[in-house]
């Protein structure tokens, strides 16, 4: 994820520039790699649905393929923007390689399963 195409995508999103400009509660900013990001509960705002659908399936690969609830709870440790869950479900659902290895991870290359 750049933080320069997550910066131009805030700015364009009138209604997210409108809080920040309103101080609405739970709002701020961060900076990284010298971009000002919007952030809300201290983390970072993904306002395009293209944007969060990028961040969905840059995560899934990233993480090896985890299962949706694994998925998102990596998401939303550093990002926010309503109906995360519905992507991660339908990405995750949509993932021939999910699907194919669902029931039976450790012959997939999966991470392993976490242990309580």
């Amino acid at each position: 994820m750049d933080p320069k195409v997550l910066y131009k995508s805030q700015r364009k999103d009138k209604n997210l520039m409108h809080k920040m400009k309103t101080a609405a509660k739970g709002y701020g900013t961060t900076v990284l790699e010298g971009q000002v990001l919007v952030t809300k509960e201290d983390k970072i705002l993904v306002p395009s649905l293209e944007l969060q659908e990028r961040t969905v399936a840059w995560c899934h690969q990233c993480l090896c393929h985890p299962g949706q609830t694994r998925l998102e709870a990596n998401i939303r440790q550093l990002f926010v923007w309503s109906g995360i869950r519905r992507q991660t479900q339908r990405h995750v659902g949509k993932c021939c390689q999910c699907q194919l290895c669902k029931g039976n991870p450790k012959n997939c290359g999966h991470l392993p399963a976490k242990e309580a």
